[in-house]
């Protein structure tokens, strides 16, 4: 039981060790900006309450991964070991997130756009969805603007627009953008931090993780409880995923399946927001229940996962066969 209860203390100290090395990492990106635009670049602390609120997500979920380590040497009691880290790591995604957007500071200059839009997405801003084939420079080409839309459900008062190319302004958090004959204003905040957005390597996989504070924000924005239910959903299927780091005698390897089931949970939570229900069920009415289809996908799958875990596998199955050895 001793085993157990410490692990929530564990959870937060590695949380915080986590954040504090993204946040150092983000700002260091930041003060090694050398770009032309001297307005655009570089660090300043207006900045910070945006760089914490985009590494809380990833820094949460990363921190279950390492407390699967210490669950896997001293296992504890089944129950209280799954439930009180699935609860700590859920209250710190969502009150976490909550809190810091508290005291979120705008940033009231002209940034890259690219902070702001990605090509070949749909685009949710309040009542508008936009997407773009391409971007160059402060320009957004062959582009389509959907105002009043609801996602999800069809209203007569929506419209769309198609844009050949228009010039982009983005200050005090607002997208304006110029045709050369009107101006439509989007009002929105950035969710892409400079750590996700630098270099090539894995740029989906970034990507992917990026657009999960995009998710958080609009959830968080519409309703609390959907905002609720999607951070439990991921949440919820990393600690379910908690029975790989069992299924051999060789640790290092069963972390990193879990690793790579973590990753797959997101890409596939993104695949499924993105080519599952935006392009096959854009015409259904009930937007509440295609809103939280990913979150509920992923869900099941967690739910097979703790079956899996309950059933076929012990509990102290790694330690068994290592005392065993």
């Amino acid at each position: 039981m001793k085993q157990s209860l410490v692990l929530p203390v564990i959870y937060l100290l590695l949380f915080i060790i986590i954040s504090l090395f993204l946040v150092g990492l983000n700002i260091i990106i930041d003060l090694s900006d050398t770009t032309e635009n001297s307005e655009t670049s570089g660090f300043s602390f207006k900045k910070l309450p945006s760089i914490i609120r985009d590494v809380i997500p990833i820094a949460s979920l990363v921190s279950l991964l390492f407390i699967f380590l210490r669950i896997l040497k001293k296992p504890g009691i089944q129950f209280f070991s799954f439930l009180l880290p699935l609860i700590t790591a859920f209250c710190a995604l969502f009150f976490g997130i909550i809190g810091i957007n508290m005291v979120v500071i705008p940033i009231d200059k002209e940034i890259s756009i690219e902070n702001y839009i990605k090509p070949d997405k749909f685009l949710i801003f309040n009542n508008n969805i936009l997407y773009v084939n391409s971007i160059s420079e402060s320009t957004i080409n062959n582009a389509i603007l959907f105002n009043n839309a609801e996602l999800f459900s069809n209203t007569e008062s929506s419209s769309y627009q198609f844009i050949e190319q228009a010039r982009v302004y983005i200050t005090d958090n607002t997208i304006d953008i110029n045709t050369g004959n009107s101006t439509t204003s989007l009002n929105v905040k950035s969710y892409y931090s400079g750590f996700y957005s630098t270099g090539e390597t894995m740029e989906y996989v970034l990507s992917s993780i990026s657009l999960i504070n995009v998710e958080l924000n609009d959830f968080y924005n519409r309703n609390i409880m959907e905002f609720a239910i999607l951070c439990f959903s991921f949440v919820f299927i990393i600690m379910a995923s908690n029975v790989f780091m069992r299924i051999s005698r060789w640790p290092l390897f069963n972390f990193f399946v879990v690793v790579f089931i973590t990753v797959g949970s997101i890409l596939l939570y993104n695949f499924l927001k993105n080519h599952i229900v935006l392009e096959f069920f854009s015409d259904i009415s009930d937007s509440f229940f295609l809103r939280l289809l990913p979150c509920f996908s992923l869900m099941i799958i967690g739910v097979i996962f703790l079956f899996i875990d309950i059933i076929f596998i012990p509990f102290d199955f790694w330690k068994k066969e290592i005392e065993n050895e």
